[in-house]
């Protein structure tokens, strides 16, 4: 999954074998254009950035950031930890089955958080980018002062082609 923002690009590896109803619901989500025009709309300095929430496309729902998306998917294989780059369901407090499109991208190790959320993804790429964003201005409930929008969210199948940097050639005696 690419997450393209003004901030730069956060690419996730997916973890369908971890998590499939939860990759399912992502890839759906990001080929129906949900995540486009969506914020991240809550940030801990150094610690998370929370996304996929519908209701940020309209600064008139704003102010109910958090509380869109949920309740889509049941939470499945939490044996995965909450190491530094792992994206994450955000489930209601109290209702581990609540999860759905939104997620947070762990800036730094989060092991509180191990078995309570379902991790469907690994950022591979752009974690610089979710770090930047995490030291963005916010409130004291952590609500960006100005929200970093996701541009568009492609899911592709392969890594993008990068040419290498040396000859693959063998050098014949």
């Amino acid at each position: 999954l690419v997450l393209t923002t003004a901030a730069g690009d956060i690419v996730i590896d997916l973890l369908p074998d971890h998590a499939p109803n939860h990759v399912g619901l992502i890839i759906k989500t990001a080929g129906d254009g949900g995540f486009s025009g969506t914020t991240f709309h809550r940030l801990v300095r150094q610690g998370i950035v929370q996304g996929g929430d519908p209701l940020t496309r309209d600064p008139a729902t704003r102010p109910k950031a958090g509380t869109g998306g949920l309740n889509l998917v049941a939470r499945e294989g939490l044996t995965e930890k909450h190491t530094r780059g792992a994206v994450s369901a955000v489930v209601v407090p109290g209702r581990p089955d609540s999860g759905g499109t939104q997620f947070f991208i762990c800036i730094v190790d989060q092991p509180a958080l191990d078995g309570q959320h379902t991790i469907w993804g690994r950022v591979s790429e752009g974690l610089r980018v979710a770090q930047r964003i995490s030291e963005g201005a916010s409130d004291e409930k952590g609500v960006p002062v100005e929200p970093v929008t996701v541009t568009a969210a492609v899911v592709r199948d392969t890594p993008a082609e990068v040419p290498l940097p040396f000859a693959t050639e063998s050098v014949e005696a």
